[in-house]
């Protein structure tokens, strides 16, 4: 069957609507949820082999787990769930925004201004970086992961969380793919365009005139075939050593820091006529003298720069996206009494994933530890006392707004809920008179996506839309636990 085969039909409350792009093991779809037209993007095997399969459903987890993780870095596109296309696995993820570099650096006809391609590097490399300090890598990053807007802003895609074994040459490869990308658009050419005997690529300053010195020498290294021992080792580090540039005047000019001089002032009249051969020997002496001021500038500004590189790396320490830092107490704040919402009077008394990502964008720098620490003090606050710890009680009867947000929030909550009376015999008059007097587009669509799924849930849906009665619970087969993925498999 061909890819474009798939075109027109839903799987788990997506209807596949065109095809984006085609790789060597992936199809991109572009797609509409069911029930209310939002658009995303869907990624899926493109091969039947069920090894491939395997590796790319063990990479969209591990993409799903790291866009959970670096949610309050609004550089990284935000994945919402993983689906299945017909025993296939798929992702699927927001639309970003802009075109991808990739489409903008085949139009590139001549380098861009350093100044200009710093606007949207500097963003790019902060983005990697946090990734890196969460345990999160690309490994294999490419312009077409990199979308860019109008305005500078960037949208990476495909970052994973990974092993700390496989990580430390993921973020390697991370850093050479930033200086190549810095490479190409500030000299419009390739790396590999052209290397001498050790496998060194041309210096950018042979190619672009007024190319700053150290910035050429700096991405030398980074694109250096036979050096494994590179100092720099992450983004972080790769991002500091860039800033640490700044010492350099040609590189601060280049980038916007210094404005240039606007000429030199002639003042030789002032002191009345010069002799020909006089101002022969002016011109020489003169000429030696700046010959020696701008050999002893280069070797200190280089000196400092390495230096700066090497502090950079043994103080380097997670951050976030910039631009600006925010306060240190108002988010907080607003942080807090978002969480907070769930656990008034009549509110559900419970976070889900959506409330828990909305309410930490309020606050990017608070970790996911201290929410849930939080979270844990609230419950604990409100949870009535437990008789035993090994005792588990039934979850209290969904009321009709409870039953309602089931479906607001899609498929899977309506699907946990469901498996989870069944399997303990409880009922569900209650949620099936409900779902009877509110018959809507989005609640059938729900219920409809759910009837699809091989799970007890699925059985309890397809008999109730055929019937409007839902399968005894003695006849509902126990859940089957998912294949566990090998760790190295994550790669």
């Amino acid at each position: 069957m061909g890819h474009t085969d798939l075109l027109g039909r839903t799987f788990d409350g997506y209807r596949l609507t065109e095809v984006v792009a085609v790789g060597d093991d992936e199809v991109l779809y572009g797609a509409e949820r069911a029930r209310d037209g939002d658009r995303v993007w869907i990624r899926t095997a493109r091969d039947s082999d069920p090894a491939a399969r395997g590796r790319l459903e063990a990479r969209y987890v591990a993409e799903l787990d790291a866009s959970r993780r670096l949610a309050g870095v609004d550089a990284v596109l935000p994945v919402r769930e993983t689906i299945d296309i017909d025993g296939a696995p798929a992702l699927v993820t927001d639309r970003p925004r802009g075109r991808s570099l990739h489409d903008v650096l085949s139009e590139q006809t001549e380098p861009f201004p350093i100044k200009q391609v710093m606007v949207w590097f500097d963003r790019l490399s902060a983005a990697l970086e946090a990734a890196h300090a969460d345990g999160a890598a690309h490994g294999s990053l490419q312009p077409r992961a990199i979308y860019l807007d109008p305005t500078g802003l960037i949208t990476l895609c495909g970052v994973a969380s990974m092993p700390e074994e496989v990580a430390i040459g993921a973020r390697r490869a991370d850093v050479r793919s930033l200086a190549t990308l810095l490479y190409r658009a500030t000299t419009a050419r390739l790396p590999s365009d052209g290397v001498n005997d050790a496998g060194v690529p041309v210096s950018p300053e042979a190619i672009v005139f007024g190319y700053p010195v150290s910035l050429a020498r700096f991405l030398r290294r980074r694109l250096f075939d036979d050096d494994p021992d590179d100092p720099v080792d992450s983004a972080g580090v790769f991002r500091r050593s860039i800033h640490a540039l700044e010492v350099d005047p040609t590189y601060r000019r280049a980038v916007g820091l210094e404005r240039p001089s606007d000429g030199k002032v002639d003042d030789s009249d002032a002191l009345g006529p010069i002799h020909p051969e006089s101002r022969v020997r002016w011109v020489g002496w003169g000429s030696f003298i700046s010959i020696v001021l701008v050999g002893i500038s280069v070797s200190v500004t280089m000196a400092l720069m390495e230096q700066r590189v090497d502090a950079a790396r043994l103080q380097a320490s997670p951050l976030v996206v910039p631009p600006a830092p925010q306060p240190a107490v108002e988010p907080r704040l607003e942080l807090w009494t978002c969480l907070h919402q769930s656990f008034l009077a009549g509110g559900p008394a419970v976070v889900t994933e959506k409330d828990w990502h909305r309410c930490q964008r309020k606050a990017p720098l608070v970790t996911r530890e201290a929410l849930a620490e939080e979270l844990a003090r609230l419950q604990a606050l409100i949870a009535p006392p437990k008789p035993t710890p090994a005792v588990v009680a039934p979850p209290p009867e969904v009321d009709g707004p409870g039953i309602e947000r089931l479906f607001t929030d899609g498929v899977d909550a309506l699907d946990q809920h469901v498996r989870y009376r069944l399997e303990r015999k409880l009922p569900t008059a209650e949620l099936e008179t409900w779902i009877a007097g509110h018959r809507t587009k989005a609640t059938s669509a729900v219920l409809e996506t759910l009837a699809t799924r091989e799970t007890s849930a699925g059985a309890w849906a397809r008999r109730f839309i055929a019937t409007g009665r839902s399968a005894p619970a003695a006849e509902v087969p126990p859940p089957v636990a998912p294949p566990e993925v090998a760790p190295e498999a994550a790669q």
